[in-house]
């Protein structure tokens, strides 16, 4: 709907910045940004629902096992539903952040980086099959993915080298993957 209403171009803003967007988005002491702050906070509650609610034993029961797990009682297509739910908050929040940030909306702002966030994932320790990974291991992933981006940007190499360097990863993680799935069995 949103390529539609802009004809595919971005929307500049051009109002002050409100006080909502200062909170989301202003700049802290020491340069850094609010939406650090944001970013933080949302990795540090995922970890804690990961690693001390029930409900993160069952969303990686349903990740690892989906069978197991119904026979445990898990009841996994709700599981599903409520991560889908939090998956469209999070998206939606990141939006407010990012216009409140760069005072614009862009429809195409963030496409073309999932297989950016896969690999960050994945270097972060999640399993591409499900059941074991961690946040704060994809923040490392998301953090190490993007040192190696900036790097490869200040040392002036072509756009392709770093699309090359995600695939590389990708490849890497389906058969490290592969390989602990077959010692798991």
């Amino acid at each position: 709907m949103l390529l539609a209403v802009t004809g595919g171009f971005p929307i500049a803003y051009l109002e002050s910045p409100s006080t909502l967007m200062k909170i989301l988005s202003g700049r802290l002491p020491g340069g850094f940004h609010a939406s650090a702050i944001w970013f933080g906070l949302i990795v540090v509650f995922f970890s804690l629902l990961l690693t001390r609610t029930h409900y993160g034993n069952w969303i990686f029961a349903t990740g690892g096992n989906p069978q197991a797990a119904r026979a445990l009682g898990v009841e996994v297509n709700r599981v599903k539903l409520y991560n889908f739910i939090l998956c469209a908050l999070l998206a939606g929040f990141t939006g407010v952040v990012q216009f409140a940030r760069f005072s614009s909306v862009d429809p195409l702002r963030g496409s073309g980086i999932e297989l950016e966030a896969i690999a960050a994932a994945v270097t972060g320790g999640t399993l591409l099959t499900g059941g074991y990974g961690s946040v704060v291991g994809t923040l490392m992933g998301v953090l190490l993915v993007g040192m190696v981006k900036s790097g490869l940007v200040l040392a002036g190499a072509p756009a392709y080298w770093y699309r090359a360097f995600i695939g590389v990863i990708l490849i890497i993680a389906v058969i490290i993957n592969t390989r602990i799935r077959e010692v798991g069995q």
